[in-house]
């Protein structure tokens, strides 16, 4: 996620600090921490006494009953297992990253936030070895605190961080020009300092042994960086979507989604893939790369479905639903319903493109990815999915936090 702002810009971000409460990155990240008001923190159960005084999703023409029938029918065209094994990240797998998580991440980094991470990565990810789990837990984490630490501080703490996210290209590009440029400034954010230590390090997934993927995963985070402020702008200052801006809510979406960064995670192979004879530069441009966009769009388009209720009960009136439907001239259950049927159609597309590549690896660890990004946000209980699902023994894995 990328900075190129400068003290202009972040000046225009700064005012009360009443930002919007995105709902994650990759359907994975922007966890706020419940019940956390410290440091003047805006509460979750504010946000839903928020969402409530909005009307949620009775406001927009949308009952629970129906979006019940929509959600489970979706679940099942999408071939979701509905089993505890598939939807539960394992106990003991979860402790072992979360234990190396507490050694990598700083204090500034939250117990629940670890948690998250440890869980997303073995649900996902499983098929990885236990390293590579943490190296993706570990990047989780940070982007999990990044987001929310954009959101959630307030004051001068607020202020500083906006400035620190303003000038975190620099310092990564060139930490010389940086302490040239602004001498006396002093480091940036613990959160920004060690994000930078990651992208340089072997903690990265893919540095140094894939030069490739990890140059697109740095992009992915620059990306993401200058979405956090785009978004801070936004929030103070509202923009009126219009007919004329069809492309923006999805521009803005995927800049600060990183589901880019979390797709190439799935492409990690042990060994080359002795399965699927290659040379590796063949197959990465032949087989892997064509798959990144409907993989991406794939996480995009479900976490815009699976996070509609929480989005709309808690009275966020900027969700990508909203958005586009306001810049599309539809309802926000047209959009739904479209987005649905895109991403049941993404998913076929992706499960022909891995078969012609030859690699029973990389099929299972696809599969995989996709099986754990359903079971991410209907079993987290910030999605809120269980007071539309119900329980009764529907989702057999429990709801976990």
């Amino acid at each position: 996620m990328t900075i190129d702002s400068t003290h202009n810009y972040v000046r225009e971000c700064r005012g009360n600090g009443n930002g919007r409460k995105r709902e994650d990155i990759g359907g994975m990240t922007a966890s706020r921490t419940k019940s956390s008001n410290r440091g003047g923190q805006l509460s979750e159960q504010q946000a839903t006494a928020a969402g409530r005084r909005s009307g949620g999703i009775m406001s927009l023409g949308i009952d629970k009953a129906t979006l019940r029938t929509y959600y489970l029918e979706l679940l099942q065209d999408l071939s979701f297992t509905n089993t505890r094994e598939s939807c539960y990240p394992d106990p003991e797998s979860v402790g072992v990253i979360s234990s190396a998580l507490s050694s990598l991440c700083g204090s500034y980094v939250h117990a629940r936030m670890i948690n998250l991470s440890a869980s997303a990565s073995q649900l996902c990810y499983k098929l990885h070895p236990m390293d590579i789990r943490i190296k993706i837990a570990h990047f989780i984490a940070l982007t999990l605190t990044v987001d929310d630490l954009s959101e959630s501080l307030r004051g001068e703490a607020r202020r500083r961080f906006l400035d620190d996210l303003a000038f975190f290209q620099m310092k990564f590009t060139d930490p010389a020009v940086y302490a040239k440029l602004c001498p006396g400034r002093g480091d940036l954010h613990p959160s920004l300092e060690d994000f930078i230590a990651h992208l340089k390090s072997e903690q990265s997934p893919f540095f140094p042994w894939d030069i490739r993927l990890h140059a697109m995963l740095v992009k992915c985070v620059l990306d993401f960086v200058e979405a956090n402020q785009v978004e801070q702008h936004y929030a103070e200052h509202p923009l009126v979507y219009t007919l004329d801006m069809p492309y923006f809510p999805t521009f803005l979406r995927h800049k600060a989604g990183m589901s880019e960064g979390f797709a190439y995670f799935s492409f990690i192979l042990d060994s080359s893939v002795q399965d699927a004879p290659r040379d590796d530069r063949l197959f990465f441009h032949r087989a892997l790369y064509p798959m990144i966009p409907d993989l991406v769009e794939f996480m995009e388009l479900l976490n815009d479905v699976l996070s509609f209720y929480r989005e709309a009960e808690t009275g966020d009136s900027t969700m990508w639903v909203l958005n586009q439907a306001k810049a599309h001239g539809l309802t926000p259950l047209q959009v739904l319903r479209q987005s649905a049927k895109a991403a049941i159609q993404v998913k076929k597309r992706l499960i022909a493109s891995v078969d012609r590549s030859g690699s029973v690896e990389l099929k299972e660890k696809l599969v995989q990815f996709c099986e754990g990004y359903v079971a991410w946000h209907v079993g987290d209980k910030r999605y809120r999915l269980d007071e539309v699902l119900g329980t009764g023994g529907w989702y057999q894995g429990g709801f976990w936090k």
